[in-house]
């Protein structure tokens, strides 16, 4: 199934981060968790190149997430 969604899982991590971002603010400490943990594994863990990417921006037009007060540009400009 190399070009359906379930191959993202073969070659990419999904990090959840819990709330609804359409309703409400992450919080700090779940923003300061997200970044640490995904330098952690851009650093020591994966040792290719990586695309950052967010749950919409893989399967466009049937998810919001992680919604639009996940500070996705930032987190682009940091990781891209």
């Amino acid at each position: 199934m190399k070009h359906g969604l379930a191959y993202h899982f073969v070659i990419g991590i999904g990090i959840c981060c819990v709330g609804n971002f359409e309703e409400t603010q992450p919080t700090p400490a779940q923003l300061r968790s997200f970044i640490a943990l995904v330098e952690y594994l851009k650093t020591d863990v994966i040792k290719t190149p990586v695309r950052f990417a967010v749950h919409r921006e893989i399967n466009p037009g049937r998810t919001v997430c992680p919604g639009r007060n996940f500070p996705i540009a930032s987190m682009h400009a940091r990781f891209d």
